[in-house]
């Protein structure tokens, strides 16, 4: 077990945590407060891995929604574009998945608007 040693706001959205003294990087806000992190108490890596994953898949859809919400895109187009704002593999997919689960994400639609465009 690893001890949070210090929490650092870095934004209004995120959290720098740091394990030991040393930085393990950047959690959403709502990430540290629905898993309870704060200084001073012990956390396994394993877990934090898991709550790094739930905070970028977050981060992710906050990003994805922006994007179609300004204008429709492919489920490409938007993959291209997290993986290209620093996501991981697995959180696109799950990303993906989740705007797919409530169809945020059409293809065949984009393609008959694309073509009614031009």
């Amino acid at each position: 077990m690893s001890c949070i040693t210090e929490l650092k706001m870095r934004g209004k959205k995120l959290v720098e945590v740091f394990i030991d003294g040393n930085s393990i990087g950047r959690l959403n806000v709502e990430a540290v407060v629905a898993n309870g992190l704060k200084t001073g108490v012990e956390v396994d890596i394993e877990k934090l891995k898991v709550i790094q994953f739930q905070s970028n898949l977050i981060l992710a859809k906050e990003k994805a929604l922006n994007l179609i919400s300004k204008f429709p895109h492919t489920e490409k187009e938007v993959k291209n574009k997290l993986k290209a704002s620093g996501f991981g593999e697995n959180v696109c997919d799950a990303c993906i998945n989740f705007l797919n689960e409530y169809k945020y994400l059409n293809d065949e639609n984009y393609t008959k608007l694309y073509i009614e465009q031009k």
